[in-house]
C-alpha cells in the first residue's frame, strides 16, 4: 500500500484491530466469521478436552481475544467474584495480603471472611499513597491486590512503581482492571503479574452476561488458575462467553464514547451547587459525585432520573447510577452521599434534552426539575420534614399534594385542588345539573334557573377573558407562558 513502510507492514496490530480480529475461526471457504456457540457437556474420548468442565471452543475463543487485548493468557470464570476467589485461594495459610482499602466491596468481603477464619492476614492501605503501600510490603506479604481506579472512590495507583516494588520483594501483584479496561491501560505491560476482570462490565458491555476472567503471563500462575477452575467448577456459561466475545468486538468504541461523555459530564456538574466534590481520574467512563446533603439527597438524585437507570452494575451501553453506601458491606470511609455514575454511550444532546424535558414538565405543573435540583430541595427539606413523594415530584394528580418545582422555571403551585367528580354514565347534561342542585339542597326555583341556563348559548366566537386563572394555579396564564 502506498505510503506504508516495511516496518509498518510488520508492526504489531493496534488494539482496535485486535479486538475485532482475535479469537475468530481460521479463514477458509464456507467457514463462519464468528466462533459458533458450542453447547456440549461431553466430547468424544481421545482428544484434549474429554469433558465439558475442562474446556469449550466458545470459552477458548473469548480467552484468546481477551488474552490478546491484555497481552497474556486468559482463563474465564463464571463471574468476576469467581475469578477473585480463585486468585485469593492461591495464598497459603498464614500469609499476608496487602489490599486497597477502597477496592470492590466483594473482594473486601472475601478478604475479611478469609481473615476471620484464620486463613490469611489482611492489611488495608490507601492505594494512591505510594509510600504507605511500599511500607506495607514486608517479608510476610504474599499478594498485593491493586485496583486502579478504585471502586467507587476512583483513586489511582502508581502501577509501575508498585508492581516493580512487589516483584523485588517477591510479592505477586494483582490488578483489577475492570474500570480501566485494556483500552486505557495494560497492567501486565506495567509490571503486574496478574490481571482480573469482571467481564460482566465493560468487556461484555451490554448488561446481559455474568462472567469473569484472569489474565497472566506467568505459566505457573496460569496452570494453577486453570486447575482451580477444573476442580472447583467455577465455569463460565457458554452463552455468556459468546456474548462477552461479541461485546469485545466493540470495546474500544464503547469505552472511547463513554470516556468522552464522562469528561463532558464532569465539566458540566463541576460547579453545581448540589455537588460537594467530583471524583474523576481523567480517563474511563466512571464518575463519582459527592452530593451535598448526604444520603437523603443522594437517594433523591438516584431516584429522580429519567434517562439514567438506577442500578448497581456498570459498564453497559446505558448510563446508570447508584448511591454506594446503600450497601452495608461498603467501607465506612466511603461518603454517605457518594453516587457512582457509569456513563453510557448515549449522545450528550439527548441527555441535555432529558434535562430540559424535566424542566418543561415543571412548566406544566406536572413534574420536577433536574435530579440535582431535587438534591438542593433535600438540603432545604431534610429527611423527615418533607414527604419523599413530594420531593421526587408526584405525578399522580391527587388533590392536596404539593408539587415542589424549585428551579424548574414554572410557577410555585399551591396544593392542587381535587378534581371534579366525574359524571355518571347515561345522564344528560340537564339531568346532571338538576342532580347537582338537589345535592346542595336547592329548591325548585334554583332548579328552574339551572334548566334555563342549560339552553342558553354562548355568542359565536366568544372566548374567555385574557389572563384568566387556571383551575389549579393561583397565577395568571401569562405568568406561566412568559417563563
Amino acid at each position: 500500500m502506498e505510503g506504508m513502510t516495511t516496518s509498518d507492514a510488520h508492526a504489531e496490530p493496534r488494539l482496535p484491530t485486535v479486538a475485532v480480529k482475535a479469537g475468530r475461526p481460521e479463514v477458509q471457504p464456507d467457514q463462519p466469521l464468528n466462533e459458533p456457540l458450542v453447547m456440549a457437556s461431553t466430547y468424544v474420548a481421545g482428544g484434549a478436552v474429554e469433558y465439558g468442565r475442562y474446556g469449550n471452543p466458545t470459552w477458548a475463543a473469548f480467552e484468546t481475544a481477551l488474552g490478546a487485548l491484555e497481552g497474556g493468557r486468559a482463563v474465564s470464570f463464571a463471574s468476576g467474584m469467581a475469578a477473585i476467589s480463585t486468585i485469593l485461594d492461591l495464598v497459603a495459610p498464614g500469609e499476608t495480603v496487602v489490599a486497597a482499602r477502597h477496592c470492590y466491596q466483594g473482594a473486601l468481603v472475601q478478604l475479611a471472611s478469609l481473615e476471620q477464619r484464620g486463613l490469611i492476614k489482611v492489611v488495608l492501605v490507601d492505594i494512591d499513597d505510594t509510600d504507605q503501600v511500599l511500607a506495607a510490603l514486608n517479608d510476610d506479604v504474599a499478594l498485593l491486590w491493586i485496583e486502579s481506579p478504585t471502586n467507587p472512590a476512583l483513586e489511582v495507583a502508581d502501577l509501575p512503581v508498585l508492581c516493580a516494588a512487589a516483584r523485588e520483594a517477591g510479592v505477586t501483584s494483582v490488578v483489577d482492571n475492570t474500570f480501566a479496561t485494556p483500552v486505557v491501560q495494560r497492567p501486565l505491560d506495567l509490571g503486574a503479574d496478574v490481571v482480573v476482570h469482571s467481564a460482566t462490565k465493560y468487556l461484555a458491555g451490554h448488561s446481559d452476561a455474568v462472567i469473569g476472567a484472569v489474565v497472566t503471563r506467568r505459566d505457573d500462575i496460569w496452570r494453577a488458575v486453570d486447575e482451580k477452575r477444573r476442580t472447583m467448577g467455577a465455569l463460565p456459561g457458554t452463552l455468556e462467553a459468546w456474548l462477552a466475545l461479541r461485546g469485545l468486538r466493540t470495546l474500544h468504541l464503547r469505552v472511547e464514547r463513554a470516556q468522552s461523555n464522562a469528561q463532558e459530564l464532569v465539566r458540566r456538574v463541576a460547579r453545581h451547587r448540589a455537588v460537594d466534590r467530583v471524583r474523576y481520574p481523567g480517563f474511563g467512563g466512571i464518575v463519582a459525585l459527592e452530593i451535598a446533603g448526604g444520603a437523603g439527597a443522594a437517594d433523591m438524585v438516584s431516584g429522580s432520573t429519567r434517562l439514567w437507570v438506577h442500578a448497581t452494575s456498570l459498564g453497559g451501553v446505558e448510563s446508570s447510577l447508584e448511591r454506594r453506601r446503600r450497601w452495608t458491606s461498603e467501607p465506612l470511609t466511603i461518603p454517605e452521599g457518594l453516587v457512582r455514575l457509569s456513563v453510557g454511550i448515549e449522545d450528550v444532546p439527548a441527555r441535555r434534552a432529558g434535562r430540559l424535558a424535566s424542566r418543561r414538565a415543571g412548566d406544566r405543573c406536572s413534574g420536577v426539575g433536574t435530579p440535582l435540583d431535587s438534591a438542593m430541595r433535600a438540603r432545604r427539606h431534610p429527611r423527615g420534614s418533607t414527604p419523599g413523594r413530594d420531593a421526587l415530584g408526584d405525578l399522580s394528580g391527587r388533590g392536596g399534594e404539593r408539587r415542589l418545582l424549585a428551579g424548574s422555571g414554572g410557577c410555585r403551585c399551591e396544593p392542587s385542588r381535587p378534581s371534579p367528580r366525574p359524571a355518571r354514565p347515561g345522564r344528560s347534561p340537564r339531568r346532571r345539573a338538576v342532580f347537582a342542585q338537589r345535592r346542595i339542597g336547592a329548591g325548585r326555583g334554583a332548579r328552574d334557573q339551572a334548566d334555563q341556563h342549560l339552553v342558553q348559548r354562548k355568542p359565536h366566537g366568544s372566548a374567555p377573558p385574557r389572563g384568566r386563572r387556571s383551575a389549579t394555579c393561583r397565577h395568571r396564564r401569562s405568568d406561566l407562558t412568559s417563563s
